[in-house]
């Protein structure tokens, strides 16, 4: 089994050497495209050019005709001058010549503009035609150095295929394709060493039973969690692998309990602590009340006792004015009789 390890070590590096040089094989492409396309863009824009370059053109010859007709007018209306006979009819033949002579300017105006515009069209054009012939140089020596470096690469992955064919021949089939398979969707990590009881592939701890399968090497061991083949370095001896501590049921429910007890008593003083708290605290603020009560109780009495000889007074007052009022009834009744 050792060997059968050693063997698929030795394919892990062939195969990610092949993907490797595989991924490069598909980034050439890119390269030329690259190249292409900032020729076509050049082409691209040059062509816009010339299109604008030949539209100034065009224009530049309609007021070539423009001047032309413009001056073979102007000279006939100058020839007219001779036989003209009146002061009316030299004014007129005046005015018109000064309308053809400003149409005459204006013309040489704009074709100074649209023959400096077609100048400065032929120059981007000249430049751009250059760029464009070193870019199709370039990208033609860049096709030559693809063309070379994909012979070189193929016959590097050849080689690379001979390899790991010559290695996997001692391996099974299906083991060997569910292997690259791993390599590929972990970024080349297919095989790896177990550091103690943790997959260094995933960082994942692995049960102790499967630790030990690991170092037995009876067979191939995938981990769990990441699928990756594992085997036990040699750099790992001298550390043993950690053992858990197992008991009886009864051990680790005693342990439970005692667990649980620690936390109740601890539990418990704090909640007597708690209450033992919150009662002096109502305690203290019930006495308080009963203070501020019995302050109230005395200012009432003291003030009742204030008013009481008022009351007494208003209490004879009444008695005399019931007494008159008695006096002066019974006199009224021996009037009467």
């Amino acid at each position: 089994m050792q060997a059968i390890i050693e063997s698929m070590r030795q394919l892990q590096e062939v195969l990610i050497e092949h993907i490797a040089i595989e991924k490069k094989l598909e980034e050439i492409p890119k390269i030329l495209d690259q190249k292409e396309e900032i020729l076509r863009r050049l082409q691209q824009v040059n062509g816009e050019k010339q299109v604008e370059k030949d539209t100034v053109d065009e224009q530049l010859k309609g007021f070539k005709v423009s001047l032309t007709e413009v001056e073979d007018l102007l000279a006939k209306l100058e020839n007219q001058i001779s036989e003209i006979g009146t002061q009316r009819e030299y004014e007129a033949l005046e005015k018109e010549i000064q309308i053809h002579s400003n149409k005459e300017t204006q013309i040489r105006k704009e074709m100074i503009a649209l023959e400096k515009q077609s100048q400065e069209l032929s120059e981007k054009i000249g430049s751009e035609h250059e760029m464009i012939e070193e870019q199709r140089v370039e990208l033609e020596k860049a096709q030559e150095d693809v063309r070379e470096l994909k012979t070189e690469y193929e016959t590097k992955l050849n080689d690379l295929a001979s390899q790991a064919e010559d290695i996997s021949v001692n391996l099974d089939a299906e083991l060997v394709f569910k292997f690259e398979r791993i390599i590929r969707s972990k970024g080349g990590k297919g095989i790896l060493p177990l550091r103690k009881n943790i997959c260094t592939g995933c960082n994942m701890i692995l049960p102790n039973q499967f630790v030990n399968d690991v170092r037995d090497a009876d067979s191939i061991s995938f981990c769990t969690y990441c699928s990756t083949i594992l085997y036990y370095s040699d750099e790992s001896d001298g550390e043993e692998v950690v053992e858990e501590e197992t008991g009886t049921l009864g051990e680790m429910l005693d342990l439970d309990d005692d667990f649980e007890d620690s936390d109740f008593d601890f539990e418990l003083e704090n909640y007597d602590s708690e209450v033992s708290s919150d009662d002096d605290a109502e305690i203290d603020s019930k006495e308080s009340e009963v203070d501020e009560d019995d302050h109230m109780e005395e200012e009432e009495i003291e003030e009742d006792s204030e008013m009481a000889p008022v009351a007494d007074s208003n209490e004879e007052e009444d008695d005399e004015f019931s007494f008159e009022t008695d006096e002066e009834d019974a006199e009224e009744d021996e009037e009467e009789s």
